[in-house]
């Protein structure tokens, strides 16, 4: 039912004829990479507007970590997150939103690559755009903040140990883990309560009208 994209493997020819099977995170593609799956987009001929993104208030994030840690602490909110491949990729899916109409949020983190990178933005769709939808990480008295900072550091430390890594294993590493665990959601209770009161004010602020979104309970 569920895919891990670290599984993926892209079958391509080379000149000879010979076929080489290549990781998803590996395969640079034909074209430029404007999401996470944009390599098995483009190999498999999927034309970008046949997409179905729903029709659910969406948010769109940086990157693949970003996307796993909202999807899990999302809980019962009735949102998608969709990723991106780098903050500056993040322009192409603010298009698709506009045209497609879809209630959205672009988050990005808030240091100098995500501050340029919603300046830029701002620039091709305009300052109205930019007040309604474009939101950065709120960065409180630190200089910056990215996604990875809203998980406490005994948390990561607990997760680690729990998944069975070593403390020296990466964010990335750790994330991937958690998130295609069969024990997911009974690790996510176990997060600390300042944790998930970071993720919990996060998706609160975004400009989404995720009250009324929620799954009500029968």
């Amino acid at each position: 039912d569920v895919i891990p994209i670290n599984t993926i493997r892209i079958a391509e020819k080379d000149g000879s004829g010979n076929v080489r099977l290549i990781p998803l995170n590996e395969h640079s593609g034909k074209f430029e990479r404007r999401s996470a799956y944009q390599p098995l987009i483009d190999a498999l001929q999927i034309r970008p507007l046949s997409l179905d993104f729903g029709r659910n208030p969406t948010v769109i994030v940086e990157g693949i970590f970003d996307f796993y840690l909202l999807d899990m602490f999302k809980e019962d909110r009735k949102i998608d997150i969709l990723p991106s491949v780098g903050a500056p990729s993040m322009k192409y899916h603010i298009s698709l939103m506009i045209a497609w109409r879809i209630n959205y949020c672009a988050l990005w983190d808030n240091d100098d690559t995500g501050r340029q990178s919603l300046d830029e933005a701002m620039s091709h769709f305009g300052e109205k755009e930019r007040m309604a939808h474009f939101r950065l990480l709120d960065k409180g008295k630190a200089r910056n903040r990215i996604m990875q900072d809203l998980i406490d550091g005994t948390d990561m430390r607990n997760l680690k140990a729990t998944l069975e890594l070593t403390p020296n294993a990466s964010f990335e590493k750790t994330i991937v883990g958690w998130y295609y665990s069969p024990s997911k959601m009974k690790i996510l209770k176990s997060v600390s309560q300042f944790t998930r009161q970071n993720f919990e004010k996060l998706l609160d602020s975004l400009p989404l009208d995720l009250e009324k979104s929620r799954a009500t309970s029968p």
